[in-house]
């Protein structure tokens, strides 16, 4: 994936910081989810169209987790 629109990528990071927290998530992976947020944000024109599901997400973060 190549980013497209940078528009977005800081809502896109709040929200994933936000959704990890609201899950108990811990610190390392509030961060985790909120760059991966908004990495995938970037990925599509304006900063709504590309939030990713929850879906996308999960096999984004499994496709680049160390």
């Amino acid at each position: 994936m190549r980013p497209i629109d940078t528009v977005g990528a800081g809502d896109g990071f709040a929200a994933g910081h936000l959704a990890a927290t609201l899950t108990d998530g811990t610190l390392q992976d509030r961060f985790d989810q909120a760059a991966a947020v908004g990495a995938l944000v970037t990925t599509g024109s304006g900063d709504l169209i590309a939030m990713p599901s929850a879906r996308e997400l999960a096999d984004f973060r499994a496709a680049h987790t160390r």
